[in-house]
């Protein structure tokens, strides 16, 4: 059922005060000493460049957020971190794999930057086909056109289904849940779109384990994807988000592991498809100095001059000795045929990335050396890398959206480890400027669980 809060604010924006924001104070600025007695004043200090330079209640950048939540207070370990638990059981105190099995609904809300709820949206309570899928977690949230976004949830409840011999798959118990930020082929997911001015869903794609293809519930196509060992990435076209992507590979180590990038039409079966083959958007010097890689992440987005923009992750982590492991993201303008490529840490915690491609483009990871060590950022871009710390006085820190890459702009979801309380904050020139600890509901605040979260993409200004 999709519950309609007050639509018009999607629109017209929120301007209620929150008692509980918390927001940076404003940066100081040195006033310089007068100029000596016959030498021109100095200019005065340059204008904010961005938005998030100056941020005052009543004149805040116009962003509107997709956040896949849960019930704080539900049982569960919903989002493979810390376990809330209750005051007189505080839940476990180290941070686990991304064990997404989801004893509790997923939710999915469109917020302002004061955590103000201002549409809600949700998936069936059961699955149209499937009866015996209880349960259900959520995987990744992808952006679409304006004002849509994909949710892609997977399994983790009822019997799995039996499956033909021979097939390949592996038993529930024995897939490591620490693998990329995709989604293992051998558990059932949906791919639900979701319109958030129109206030409607519908279901566009969903994996077949037994025949290992993607069926496109909208047009009826059956897209074959190479088999079910590897980890699958999707993204929604940027410049036509009538078309899905779909990029996986094989995590055996018997042969090539990257596989070809493939563009489907979500609803049209008779829309000619197309494919790349790995050397097209990774380059011939990566693919073929480097035959054991495999695919990591897949994101897309487009530019101010609205050109496409792709972000590949590889890593030859999973066949190559410890010792040895590299991991490279390789950003990709099809239109132009142009590339740049940068090394990120192969051991990042959790091992995902989130892209901008605008303001020169950027990619997103956090990591953490080891456990109780500090969590740091970085931001590669075509032209280096920024780097810095994140405040120690949040754990379990997650890439949430860039914002902009130019200015080191972007938001992390992480955890209070003194309330239990999931928090999206806001990071700019390497502090952090916005908190929002959790969402209001109506006039209601509630503490949730974040699983996720994206910027939805909005309609442009006339």
């Amino acid at each position: 059922m999709i519950r309609k809060l007050l639509p018009a604010l999607l629109l017209l924006g929120c301007a209620a005060e929150d008692p509980y924001l918390v927001v940076a104070p404003e940066l100081p600025v040195e006033t310089p000493p007068g100029p000596p007695r016959g030498i021109d004043p100095p200019l005065p200090i340059a204008p904010p460049t961005t938005p998030w330079d100056i941020l005052n209640p009543g004149d805040l950048p116009d962003v509107r957020f997709v956040v896949a939540w849960s019930p704080w207070d539900c049982s569960g370990d919903v989002d493979g971190l810390l376990d809330p638990g209750t005051p007189e059981d505080p839940g476990l105190d180290l941070p686990e794999e991304r064990d997404l099995w989801a004893a509790c609904p997923t939710n999915y809300a469109i917020v302002d930057l004061f955590g103000q709820v201002v549409l809600e949206l949700d998936l069936p309570d059961s699955w149209p086909e499937d009866e015996w899928l209880d349960s259900f977690s959520p995987i990744k949230l992808l952006p679409g056109g304006p004002g849509e976004f994909v949710a892609v949830a997977e399994n983790w409840g009822g019997d799995f289904p039996a499956e033909p011999d021979g097939d390949g798959l592996e038993d529930e118990d024995s897939i490591d849940a620490s693998q990329p930020d995709g989604f293992w082929q051998s558990l059932r997911w949906q791919a639900w779109s979701f319109d958030a001015y129109a206030a409607t869903r519908q279901r566009i794609a969903a994996w077949e384990p037994g025949t290992s293809t993607v069926h496109m519930t909208q047009s009826g196509q059956r897209i074959d994807l190479g088999g079910p060992q590897g980890w699958m990435h999707a993204a929604v076209a940027p410049d036509d988000p009538d078309w899905l992507l779909f990029w996986s590979g094989d995590w055996s180590c018997d042969g090539p592991g990257l596989r070809n990038l493939i563009r489907v039409h979500r609803s049209d079966p008779l829309a000619l498809g197309q494919t790349w083959e790995a050397s097209q958007f990774l380059g011939e010097e990566l693919t073929t100095t480097k035959d054991d890689l495999r695919p990591w992440t897949l994101s897309a987005t487009l530019d101010e001059e609205g050109k496409a923009q792709y972000l590949f992750g590889v890593t030859d982590e999973h066949c190559a000795s410890w010792e040895e492991v590299e991991a490279k993201i390789v950003g990709w303008t099809p239109e132009e045929d142009s590339r740049w490529e940068a090394t990120v840490d192969p051991w990042t915690y959790p091992e995902t990335t989130t892209f901008a491609g605008w303001n020169g483009g950027g990619a997103l990871s956090v990591r953490q050396e080891v456990y109780s060590e500090p969590w740091n950022w970085s931001v590669h871009r075509p032209d280096g890398v920024l780097t810095g710390p994140l405040e120690a006085d949040r754990v379990n820190h997650r890439p949430g959206p860039m914002l902009d890459p130019a200015a080191g702009t972007f938001v992390t979801i992480s955890r209070d480890p003194s309330t239990w309380t999931d928090s999206l904050d806001v990071y700019h020139r390497g502090e952090r400027v916005w908190t929002m600890d959790h969402l209001t509901f109506g006039l209601q605040d509630r503490k949730v669980v974040i699983l996720d979260a994206i910027v939805l993409p909005l309609l442009p200004e006339e």
